[in-house]
């Protein structure tokens, strides 16, 4: 939840914005799921960003974002054109 250190690492050339853990869960799912949502904010200005990639489990940063009930966070996916609703 340190917006200043996602700052940081996106600064790196190196960093993949769409890594995967063991679980499938990408930088965007674990912020949607911790409601960081100024971090959502900073990873969806990326235009690498894969927004509609699933976890393990089939659920996508939207769906979890959903889940965990967080209005501004949902909303700010809905606006995001790459965002796939289906």
């Amino acid at each position: 939840g340190n917006l200043q250190l996602v700052q940081t690492f996106l600064l790196h050339p190196l960093i993949n914005l769409n890594y995967q853990d063991r679980e499938g869960y990408t930088p965007l799912m674990a912020a949607c799921s911790k409601g960081h949502l100024e971090i959502v904010k900073l990873l969806l200005k990326e235009s690498k960003l894969k927004v509609n990639l699933l976890n393990k489990s089939g659920q996508s940063a939207l769906f979890i974002a959903s889940f965990q009930g967080d209005p501004s966070i949902v909303e700010l996916l809905l606006k995001d054109q790459r965002t796939d609703v289906n």
